[in-house]
Parts: C-alpha cells; sequence; structure tokens
C-alpha cells in the first residue's frame, strides 16, 4: 500500500505539472459519465483515462459546435453612472452583435447589477426576447459589489444540474463598493472549485484613474482562463469573434468503470494530446436500474408479483371510478327533476348573495367570460361576478389560491401576511409582486422585488396584464395563472 501511494504521487505530480499547456475550462459530472472542456488546437481521438487506477470504459472527443451542448452565456452589465457615454454607445453595439451572432445552439442571459443582480431576461436564443432586453438597458446612480454578485451567480446548483457549457462576459469600469461581502480570495477558491471562464470587457474611467481596478477585474478573467478585452482599444466586433472562438472548445466524454458510478468523489487522471490532467471529480450514480442481470431468481418472483398487485389495484380503482361517476350523473337527475317542483324562490335575497348568484352552485367553477347575468351591451371582466378565485400551480401541481375583488389586491412573497405565502424559495422576496383587477383586466404588478417577475418569459418592470393560462415566474419558482 506505502509502494503504490508513492508510485501514485510520483505519477500525479507530472501530470498536473504539464497540465499548463492546455486549460479544462469547466467538467461536468452527469449519468453518462464526466465531460472535460478543453481550450485546445488540437482535437486527441486517442485520449485515454483511468479512474482511481481503473481504465475508462471509452474517451470520445468532440468540438461543442458539432454536438447539441448548449452554450450558455450570462452577460453581466455595470449600468453605473460612473460609465461614460461613449462606452455606453460601444456597450449597445457589442450587445447587438453578441445577440447576432449567437452560436446555434447559445442561450443568453442580460442582467444588470449593482448591490443585487437584475435579471432582463430569462437564458433564451429568441433575438426578439433578447433585443428587447438590451434596449431596457438604462443608466443610473448605484454602488456596484462585483465580487458579492460574481461569487452569487458561480455559487448556483443550477449550473451543476446539466451538460452545457457555461461562460460569463462582466462589462464594467472595475468600481467594486466597499462593504462587508465575499473577498477576492474566496472568490478565487470558488473558481477553482466550480471552473467557468469568466470574460471581463473594461471601461476606463474618464473621472479619475480606474487602472488597479481594471487590473484586478482583468485578473479574474486570467485564473478563469479566459480572455479580457479593454473596450477603449477593442473593436466590439473583434470581441465577438473572440468569443465565437469558444464554438471550437472541445468536449471530452469519459464514461468510468461501472463499480465506480456511486456518487462519490474520486480521482481522475486524463492524458490528452500528450498532457497529463489530474482532479477531483465527482462520479454519476449507476443509471443501470432497468438492467437484471445480475437480480436473483427469488428477486425476479418478487417484482412480478409487485406488478400483478399494482395491475390489480389499478382494475380495482377503475371500478371505484366508474362507481362514483355513475353516483354523480344519478344525483345530478335527481337534482333536475326536484329542482322543477321547487316552489318560486324568495326574491328577498341579500346584496352579496345577488352578487354571487353567477357562481351557480359550485364557487369554484372555470369562468366563462360571456355575459350571463347582464343585459347590458357591454362585455366586461366584472359584468358577471364580483369576485374570482386565483390560482397559481407550480410544476409541482401544488396549487395556491385566494380571492380576488375589483376592490381587493392579492399580494405575494415570502412573507407570512400575505396573501398568497411562498415558503422555502430564497429567490422571492417578502413582498414580490402582486395581482389586482382594473377596468375589466387582471395585471401582475411588481413589487421591486430583487430577482423580478416574468410573463410568459419576459421580465416585467412595473406590470403587465395576465390571462388565465399565463405561465408567471416569480423569482426562480413557476406557475399557471388560472381563474376560477
Amino acid at each position: 500500500m506505502i509502494l503504490s501511494f508513492w508510485v501514485n504521487l510520483i505519477l500525479i505530480y507530472p501530470m498536473t505539472a504539464l497540465a499548463a499547456s492546455s486549460d479544462i475550462l469547466e467538467s461536468f459530472s452527469g449519468s453518462d459519465g464526466i465531460s472535460l472542456y478543453i481550450r485546445s488546437e488540437l482535437k486527441d481521438n486517442g485520449a485515454t483515462a483511468r479512474v482511481d487506477g481503473l481504465e475508462a470504459v471509452s474517451v470520445t472527443a468532440d468540438y461543442i459546435k458539432d454536438i447539441a451542448i448548449p452554450v450558455r452565456t450570462l452577460v453581466l452589465l455595470d449600468n453605473s453612472l460612473s460609465i461614460k457615454d461613449e462606452d455606453r454607445d460601444k456597450i449597445y453595439e457589442f450587445l447587438q452583435d453578441l445577440i447576432a451572432d449567437r452560436m446555434d445552439d447559445e442561450l443568453i442571459c442580460v442582467a444588470l447589477y449593482g448591490e443585487e443582480a437584475d435579471y432582463l431576461c430569462e437564458y433564451t436564443s429568441d433575438y426578439i426576447i433578447l433585443k428587447k432586453a438590451i434596449d431596457s438597458i438604462a443608466y443610473e446612480d448605484r454602488e456596484t459589489y462585483l465580487t458579492d454578485i460574481l461569487y452569487e451567480v458561480l455559487d448556483n446548483d443550477e449550473w451543476e444540474s446539466s451538460d452545457a457549457f457555461y461562460r460569463i462576459i462582466i462589462i464594467t469600469d472595475g468600481r467594486n463598493g466597499d462593504r462587508l461581502g465575499y473577498t477576492t480570495d474566496e472568490l478565487y477558491a470558488l473558481l477553482d472549485k466550480k471552473a467557468c471562464p469568466v470574460y471581463t470587457i473594461g471601461c476606463s474611467n474618464s473621472k479619475c484613474s480606474n487602472t488597479s481596478e481594471l487590473e484586478e477585474l482583468f485578473a479574474i478573467s486570467r485564473k478563469s482562463q479566459a480572455e479580457s478585452f479593454l473596450l477603449d482599444d477593442t473593436d466590439t466586433l473583434d470581441i465577438t469573434e473572440r468569443l465565437r472562438a469558444d464554438e471550437n472548445i472541445i468536449r471530452y466524454k469519459i464514461v468510468p468503470d461501472e463499480s465506480l458510478l456511486d456518487g462519490t468523489y474520486r480521482s481522475l487522471i486524463a492524458s490528452i494530446n500528450g498532457t497529463k490532467y489530474s482532479l477531483e471529480v465527482k462520479m454519476p450514480d449507476n443509471p443501470s436500474q432497468g438492467d437484471i442481470s445480475g437480480i436473483s431468481e427469488e428477486g425476479l418472483n418478487e417484482a412480478s408479483d409487485e406488478a400483478v398487485a399494482l395491475e390489480w389495484g389499478r382494475v380495482v380503482m377503475s371500478i371505484i371510478l366508474l362507481i362514483a361517476a355513475g353516483l354523480l350523473i344519478f344525483a345530478f337527475i335527481y337534482k333536475i327533476k326536484h329542482k322543477k317542483a321547487r316552489p318560486p324562490a324568495d326574491k328577498s335575497i341579500s346584496k352579496e348573495d345577488e352578487d354571487l348568484k353567477c357562481f351557480g352552485d359550485d364557487p369554484t367553477q372555470f369562468v366563462d367570460f360571456s355575459p350571463k347575468c347582464s343585459d347590458a351591451n357591454t362585455v366586461g371582466l366584472w359584468d358577471d361576478f364580483e369576485r374570482f378565485n386565483v390560482s397559481l400551480t407550480d410544476k409541482h401541481s401544488k396549487c395556491l389560491t385566494a380571492v380576488l375583488s375589483p376592490h381587493k389586491k392579492i399580494v405575494v412573497g415570502r412573507s407570512p401576511d400575505n396573501d398568497i405565502v411562498i415558503e422555502n424559495e430564497k429567490t422571492i422576496s417578502k413582498k414580490h409582486c402582486e395581482i389586482y383587477a382594473a377596468e375589466g383586466h387582471i395585471y401582475l404588478k411588481d413589487l421591486q422585488s430583487s430577482n423580478g417577475s416574468f410573463v410568459n418569459g419576459i421580465k416585467i418592470s412595473k406590470e403587465s396584464e395576465i390571462l388565465p393560462g399565463d405561465l408567471l415566474k416569480i423569482g426562480n419558482a413557476e406557475f399557471v395563472f388560472e381563474l376560477h
């Protein structure tokens, strides 16, 4: 064991030292293997890899432009007044070039940052949505905290949920507000753990020298194996072309031995273009749940018994549903027959009952927007009803409801005193948004939340009309809006 330790140490040390000739930009561990993204002039179709000493089952190499791997580009723009006017024009030109010359599988997200990141759109390849986002950019008097924002962006579990090539483009003059937050050392440590190329575009400050701030900014790019640009000295088309070159980054897909697929961290040593790489990677979990080669006959019998029991359960449930449906039909017919024999109703009903009579016997029925109780020619949303039940249904089919009336708004957020409370979602503000009715229409209004409100993928600046079936994104939570 001691001899094995020294042999591995002797082998690994030169491997790590030689790895500087090419750069591992990112790595990803998924159910189908481990992906290494490397910027290199040559693609090595004979690359090999070992995980904990065991030879990998296979190693394949592909340019990301040749495979269906999405490129996710996040643009972080400093929109403070310290950015001079001529740079603002060049920034707009650059963003126009970037979205027009995007890669085939590239998804772009544009965000402004100060104390927090303000996302103008979701990740998308839709040119119209991206154009609206950059057209909405306005510069304002604000403090900027680049280190904190970049740390929070990188420390996002969503980036580890799918095999994609992530990259960040920061456009700023390098100003970094002075507050108790993350340090540069903490940011660099996170970049070591969650590698991601961070391209930086620096703007010189005409009022005071910002040379030292730009040096610190460009150091982030060097740390993350990315390029940096000084906007004063670089044509925007040149920046776009150099960013476009990322489509020639090579993804090496490594499939480890099946015995190692247990979700733990293990030592990976890869030999690519004569360069040795050594790194710790998290193993995928074993996806071969459908493989029965190692299952005993007793296990197969148990599985068969479970399948039979499940089938009988479905039959019983179907019979119950049929009986229930028959009872409902019988009750409905009985109700109609007895309703015809009723004496005339007492007309001295209350005003509240009169207001709610259009709901019928079921106050949670879906609303028909055609007029039923009014003989007027105007078809307004409130002609028939004084109240609606609003429901927000998330992707897990969890439904949150509240009553909406012409005189009562619905406030949504994390605070327990809201009309609709969304817990355990830190991207949602305490008072995030509100739903209200005005002039026969229903609107969603953002209450200056930290992470914004979206209607069908488009961020709303103040308010937006919403209709049943619209997709609302509140922070990172998504809901389908309905009226009953």
